[in-house]
């Protein structure tokens, strides 16, 4: 178990996991584009199994919802009551063989480059390690029941948002 608490330590520990691991699993209030950890993602599309982003507040950027739009195992949360706030992030090869970062950070520039951020590394040899994978993935099943690809409300937020950036 490791505390990560700067956006270098996080962006780093963040592209080894990208690169290490052949399974995402995530679960993130908000996503945006322009940064390291962003053209992460999209070179590893093929390694997506679940994720799952929220766009209350409209603070998940056009562009990043624009390029995951057609994804199926990248959905986006309009949760129907409360607001989706979870920073997840479940970097996956085998039931023992994985490490997850959870935090304070959602999956924006402004996290892995500015922001305070606290947020703590687990991995397959932590006390506690199977509980741990299996709530993980229990947010991540839960959650994907409010996810939506395409639907008049996400078409409708993402045109908000062009308007409004």
């Amino acid at each position: 178990m490791k505390l990560i608490i700067n956006s270098t330590q996080l962006e780093n520990e963040f592209y080894r996991l990208i690169k290490q691991y052949k399974c995402f699993y995530w679960a993130t209030a908000w996503a945006g584009v322009g940064s390291k950890h962003f053209n992460a993602l999209m070179a590893n599309k093929e390694k997506i199994k679940k994720i799952i982003v929220g766009i209350h507040f409209y603070q998940t950027h056009p562009d990043f919802i624009e390029a995951f739009l057609d994804n199926k195992n990248l959905q986006f949360v309009i949760q129907p009551q409360g607001t989706f706030h979870p920073k997840l992030y479940l970097f996956y090869n085998t039931d023992n063989d994985w490490e997850i970062i959870i935090g304070s950070s959602n999956f924006t520039k402004e996290a892995f480059n500015k922001n305070t951020e606290a947020n703590t590394l687990v991995n397959s040899t932590d006390r506690n390690s199977v509980d741990f994978l299996k709530m993980a993935f229990k947010l991540i099943n839960d959650t994907r029941q409010y996810g939506k690809i395409k639907d008049q409300k996400l078409t409708a937020s993402l045109d908000y948002m062009e308007v409004k950036i």
